[in-house]
């Protein structure tokens, strides 16, 4: 539980009620934990604010419901895993998907969370629809941008689809992340090497094919 101090009017620390900043990052880290471990019928506000340390009364000055709260704790996610463009996509795929490994490792609950969301796919389809509507969609046309700017470069082919594309470089990674734990036999688990070597394979068949001469009949 995270229990930070504050200050009180006078500038003196008093313990127990947590500064804005502190209070805000407590809060969606606990909203997160809840929902890996009770899902989002299970979770509740009492929940976070007994994770979080603060009261029911500092969530709802915050947010005025629990859909509400789980988006704004999701998309935390998503901000600390930017979207990067430096003008060269493998290598930003690479960056990309490296950074949300990292966040997996350094977080364990993530990938909890991450069964977690899918299983809310079928349980409680309309909050699956705000995450797909004020998250996944706006995320999923950045990448599209991204592939549409590296068909321009020439870097990859024009005839693919930018959604094929992106299917091709995250279905192998979350196959990894998902499935390859249930398979102790796996020989290859998830790593920073395997990240790149398994968006290099796709990007070999993404690679512009070369012009076919047309030779002269005589």
């Amino acid at each position: 539980m995270i229990i930070p101090e504050a200050e009180s009017e006078s500038g003196q620390r008093r313990p127990g009620r947590p500064r804005s900043a502190q209070a805000h990052r407590a809060i969606l880290q606990a909203t997160l934990e809840e929902l890996a471990d009770e899902g989002y019928q299970g979770m509740t506000i009492e929940g976070v604010a007994a994770r979080a340390g603060v009261s029911k009364a500092t969530i709802y000055r915050r947010w005025s419901s629990k859909e509400e709260l789980v988006v704004a704790a999701a998309h935390r996610i998503y901000t600390d895993i930017p979207i990067i463009n430096t003008g060269h996509l493998r290598r930003d795929f690479v960056a990309i998907y490296t950074l949300a490994y990292r966040a997996v490792q350094q977080n364990p609950f993530l990938q909890r969370l991450l069964f977690r969301a899918i299983g809310e796919v079928h349980a409680n389809p309309e909050i699956y629809r705000v995450f797909i509507e004020r998250l996944f969609a706006p995320r999923q046309q950045q990448f599209v941008e991204l592939i549409r700017e590296a068909q321009e470069r020439g870097e990859v082919r024009r005839d693919l689809d930018p959604w094929l594309i992106i299917d091709l470089i995250a279905g192998p990674l979350f196959y990894h992340l998902m499935l390859a734990p249930l398979a102790p036999s796996q020989p290859q688990p998830l790593n920073e090497d395997l990240i790149e070597r398994l968006i290099d394979a796709v990007f070999l068949g993404l690679a512009p094919r070369p012009a076919v001469s047309q030779g002269r009949s005589g």
